[in-house]
């Protein structure tokens, strides 16, 4: 649980660069360790987000943690963050304890300067983590493709819950008691030729061993987009 020290008031120091948003609502899957937080932030300027964004989130006094603003609309400056909380760390509790109306306090907003070329095709590669950040380059996709790829969840009960909530990303969710590599081997045999993008996100180990697999697949450093979270 959050103790009374970590649900404080902001600190007067803190008080000086935090701003104030509000959550609308939370949504948690039928698991209970995922959860889907839909966001009111009155100073954002989603208008102006034409790569992905990073909201640096106040989840304990003097702790913040880095998330994805996704399905933003411009005229309500509301956004989603999808946020695994089936760990034991700051950001977890955080997010358990969250209800509807609650204050939420963030240090900025950041672009992470990742966005879809118009005269290419994206490839989504990488974990649960990556639901916001691979929702952000959907949305900002210039050309309407919906991406292709490969989602590994962190439950096999989540294969099926990612398609019915997700359904923006027509990604092939993978468990991971299952061969990732395998998967992706043979989705790559089966691409089209096309001029591909791969982006990938999620656990800094996963998107460092795809982006190796990719370059000995004779994928070129410049066709690929990584990054990794530290998780």
């Amino acid at each position: 649980m959050i103790t009374s020290i970590e649900k404080r008031e902001v600190s007067l120091l803190e008080n000086i660069f935090i701003k104030t948003g509000k959550v609308l609502a939370v949504r948690t899957w039928d698991t209970g360790d995922f959860y889907e937080v839909d966001l009111h932030l009155p100073k954002a300027k989603p208008a102006h987000w034409n790569t992905v964004q990073r909201i640096i989130c106040r989840t304990a006094s003097f702790h913040y943690c880095d998330y994805t603003p996704a399905q933003w609309d411009c005229s309500t400056k509301t956004c989603t963050l999808f946020i695994d909380g089936g760990h034991n760390g700051r950001g977890c509790r955080w997010v358990r304890s969250l209800q509807p109306d609650d204050a939420l306090h963030y240090a900025s907003i950041d672009a992470v300067k990742q966005a879809p070329a118009q005269d290419t095709y994206p490839i989504f590669l990488g974990d649960q983590s990556a639901i916001g950040h691979f929702s952000a380059l959907q949305q900002l996709s210039p050309n309407g493709n919906a991406a292709t790829g490969i989602m590994v969840v962190n439950k096999p009960e989540h294969k099926e819950e990612f398609v019915d909530k997700c359904r923006w990303l027509q990604l092939t969710p993978v468990s991971r008691d299952e061969n990732y590599f395998d998967y992706l081997s043979a989705m790559l045999q089966q691409l089209p030729p096309k001029n591909y993008t791969f982006f990938l996100a999620g656990n800094s180990y996963l998107v460092a061993n795809t982006r190796k697999f990719l370059r000995e697949k004779g994928f070129q450093n410049g066709q690929i987009k990584a990054q990794g979270f530290w998780h």
